[in-house]
């Protein structure tokens, strides 16, 4: 090679150079060129943060990624998003990329997390009478025995025979400790797991009762009184009268109290729940009620039907409330109006829509961890993401005839309950 013959190279590399160099400088920056508007523009960027990490992402039917991260240098404009796994569900959406900033897949909830496509449900046990669920326990009432299992691994059931006919799980505490039962009303029962003793309370609750749990104590309304309890007396010690409804969080006891010739009012109490001290007067009179309180301290009231929120008033939030679910662990709210799911969200401090149909929505959970919500219609199983932005993903997991369900609070497992039929089903 001659000497001209390297100079001219090099010339020509300097030349280049010189093109090239602030077309680098500009897409280091995040600047490219768009030809269909014959000008510059500043990319954004699409963060896809996905559970399992290996699924294929495409931006308008074309392969981007092979695996969960961020697609880089795109040019500003709405995309049809779309992400694939076999075995699982196809996920979809169509996003609006802006320049310079980073449009999430699922905002709200940093992944999207895919569900397995038609998950087997798998049999457990026949014969079984009712379920209940909380956190990541379900509690279940077979043929003469109440049984405890832990969602993530259902074969392993704790059975304990029961000491006389039940065939209702009333309520709970937070990790089944302490269970309510009953028969078709009556023979009001409390199971202590930690004793595994079944207590009749009918002769101390003639009249029926509502059960709450602070801790480890156990504290029941009837009659308009609210009652301690103590178990191993089988006595109750009274409280406050005049009570409608109540509630515990942290240690702390409220409760909205009628006082003669007085309109309700929202109270709270520090243990030993001795005096009290008014939160807010004026409350709508009501006939039935439930008083809910989040993480957060927001003070839910579900009055005839109709859920106010607390602040300096009794908001009016929901009407014509047909199903309500208040998941103790996750303060996860969720309701059905008229058709229509919607739940709370108390980071956010505010009411989103789920969906709507003309079907029949009952059994609504929502998981807010994973931005899932489950119901069952009809009697089939169906999810729906949470993000509204475009259109929700929606499938069809289990096609039958369910009574109830439950999820863990890791979205990963559900138990439900088919005509007697007790089934587990891995959707992730």
């Amino acid at each position: 090679m001659t000497k001209k013959y390297r100079y001219l190279l090099l010339l020509l590399g300097f030349i280049i150079f010189l093109i090239l160099a602030p077309v680098i400088v500009l897409y280091v920056r995040g600047i490219t060129y768009d030809f269909s508007k014959k000008a510059f523009v500043t990319t954004g960027i699409l963060a896809m943060r996905i559970e399992p990490k290996e699924a294929d992402i495409y931006l308008n039917n074309k392969i981007k990624r092979k695996s969960s991260g961020d697609i880089k240098f795109i040019i500003p404009g709405e995309y049809d998003v779309t992400v694939k796994k076999d075995g699982y569900f196809t996920w979809s959406k169509r996003l609006n990329v802006e320049p310079g900033q980073v449009t999430w897949g699922s905002p709200a909830y940093n992944k999207i997390y895919l569900l397995l496509k038609n998950p087997l449900a798998q049999k457990l046990t026949d014969n079984v009478i009712d379920i209940y669920g909380e956190s990541d326990n379900l509690a279940y009432l077979s043929q003469g025995n109440l049984n405890i299992i832990p969602i993530t691994n259902p074969t392993t059931a704790k059975t304990y025979p029961l000491p006389y006919k039940l065939n209702k799980i009333v309520t709970a505490d937070a990790d089944l400790s302490n269970i309510v039962l009953n028969a078709s009303g009556t023979k009001l029962t409390l199971f202590n797991k930690q004793s595994e003793q079944f207590t009749d309370l009918s002769p101390i609750f003639e009249n029926g009762a509502e059960f709450g749990f602070n801790g480890s104590d156990i504290y029941a309304l009837s009659s308009g009184t609210l009652f301690s309890l103590d178990l191993n007396k089988k006595t109750k010690t009274p409280l406050f009268s005049g009570v409608k409804a109540y509630a515990f969080q942290d240690n702390l006891l409220y409760f909205v109290q009628i006082m003669p010739n007085q309109k309700p009012a929202l109270y709270t109490s520090q243990a030993p729940f001795t005096t009290s001290q008014i939160l807010l007067d004026n409350l709508p009179d009501f006939s039935v009620g439930k008083l809910f309180i989040t993480y957060e301290k927001q003070i839910f009231l579900l009055a005839d039907k109709t859920l106010y929120l607390a602040n300096s008033t009794m908001k009016k939030m929901v009407e014509n409330i047909s199903f309500f679910n208040f998941q103790k662990t996750d303060s996860a709210l969720a309701l059905i109006h008229l058709g229509q799911a919607d739940f709370f969200d108390p980071l956010a401090h505010n009411f989103n829509y789920v969906t709507r149909t003309t079907e029949n929505l009952n059994s609504l959970i929502v998981r807010n961890s994973t931005g899932q919500a489950f119901y069952i219609s009809n009697g089939k199983i169906n999810s729906i993401e949470l993000d509204t932005r475009d259109k929700q993903n929606q499938h069809l997991l289990y096609d039958g005839v369910a009574e109830k369900f439950f999820v863990d609070r890791a979205t990963k497992n559900i138990i439900l309950l088919d005509s007697g039929i007790l089934k587990s089903m891995i959707i992730r």
